[in-house]
C-alpha cells in the first residue's frame, strides 16, 4: 500500500512523546508499505536527521520553514497577525502555499492508497477532497488543552485571548473530524472525549492505538548496592548491557536505572552512620547532650 504521511516537522531527533509514537508506528508500517513523508524542515536540522527519516519512509519531502523563538519580539509580532484569524493560531501558523502545492502534486502523481495527517496542523494544507481514504492521527484532544490553558490563566487579558483560541480550536477540531474517514486516538479517555465533544462529526468510531512501553528497554532491574554505585560503568558486571537507542539504530550504553536511587540511599545511610558515630563519641564527654547538627547538613 502507498501512504502519504503529512506532519508539521521531522520526527528526528526523537525528543518528544508524539515523535516517538509516530516513529514506532511508521517503523512497523514501513516493513510492508511504501510511505512518502512530507513535513516542514527547519534549517537548523542536520542532514543526518533527514537521512535518518528513511528508516521509516521511502521518500522524505521537506518544505523550508523557520519558527521565531518563543518570547522574542518576532514571536509576538508573528502571533499578532492571527488575532482575527478564524482558525486557531496553533494551526494557522503552519498554513503555507508551498506545502499545499507539494501535497497536491504528490496526490496527482503518486496514486496513494491512503493519506494520513499526523496531528491537526497539516489539515490546513490539505485539498478539501482527496481520491483516497483519509486518516487523522490525533495525539491529544487539542481543544481540551486550550480550555485548560484558559481556565488556569491568572491574567484577565491572557485568559480572554486563550478562551478565544480554545473556541477556535473547538470549531476547527470538529470541522476537521468531518473531513476524515477515520480518526485515530491514543487512549480510551480521548475517544470518550471526542464522542462527547463531537458526537455528530465522526464518520466512524474513533480507533484507539494505545501508547505502549518498550518492556525490554524499561525492564525492572535489581537495585544496586553502594559498591555498584562506586564501581558503575560499562564494564562493571552489573552494568546495563548495550542497547539500541529509541529509534532502533545507533548503539548506546543504557543508563544504570537504579544508580540515582542507590546514590541517594547510600548518602542517607552514610549520613546516619556518621551522625550515630559522632553521637557515640560525644557521649563519654557529655552523656546528656546531643551533638549539634553539622553545618554542612543544615
Amino acid at each position: 500500500m502507498k501512504i502519504l504521511w503529512l506532519n508539521a516537522g521531522l520526527l528526528l531527533p526523537l525528543d518528544k512523546g508524539g515523535k516517538l509514537r509516530t516513529w514506532h508506528l511508521m517503523r512497523h508500517l514501513a516493513r510492508r508499505h511504501d510511505i512518502t513523508y512530507v513535513s516542514f524542515g527547519d534549517p537548523s536540522q542536520t542532514a543526518a536527521d533527514i537521512k535518518g527519516m528513511r528508516e521509516v519512509a521511502s521518500d522524505v519531502v521537506t518544505i523550508p520553514r523557520t519558527d521565531p523563538a518563543k518570547g522574542t519580539a518576532r514571536f509576538y509580532l508573528d502571533a499578532s497577525r492571527y488575532l482575527l484569524e478564524p482558525i486557531p493560531y496553533a494551526v494557522a501558523k503552519y498554513r503555507a502555499a508551498a506545502y499545499r502545492a507539494e501535497v497536491g502534486r504528490l496526490v496527482r502523481t503518486r496514486g496513494f492508497d491512503a493519506v494520513v495527517s499526523d496531528f491537526l496542523p497539516p489539515v490546513v494544507n490539505m485539498p478539501q477532497t482527496l481520491p483516497c481514504p483519509t486518516i487523522l492521527f490525533t495525539h491529544n484532544v487539542e481543544a481540551e488543552i486550550w480550555r485548560r490553558h484558559a481556565e488556569n490563566a491568572a491574567n484577565p487579558v491572557t485568559r480572554f485571548l486563550l478562551r478565544e483560541q480554545w473556541k477556535r480550536m473547538l470549531r476547527f477540531e470538529r470541522e476537521s473530524f468531518e473531513r476524515f474517514d477515520l480518526v485515530l486516538c491514543v487512549s480510551d479517555a480521548d475517544r470518550h472525549t471526542f464522542d462527547r465533544l463531537y458526537p455528530d462529526s465522526l464518520k466512524a468510531p474513533a480507533h484507539v492505538i494505545k501508547t505502549g512501553v518498550d518492556t525490554e528497554y524499561f525492564a525492572p532491574v535489581a537495585e544496586p548496592g553502594v559498591e555498584d554505585v562506586l564501581q558503575s560503568g560499562p564494564n562493571h558486571p552489573r552494568a546495563a548491557p548495550p542497547v539500541k537507542d529509541q529509534r532502533g539504530g545507533r548503539e548506546a550504553v543504557a543508563p544504570n536505572r537504579g544508580a540515582r536511587v542507590a546514590v541517594l540511599r547510600a548518602a542517607s545511610q552514610s549520613h546516619a552512620r556518621d551522625h550515630a558515630s559522632r553521637h557515640r563519641r560525644a557521649q563519654p564527654q557529655d552523656a546528656g547532650r546531643v551533638p549539634a547538627e553539622p553545618a554542612r547538613l543544615r
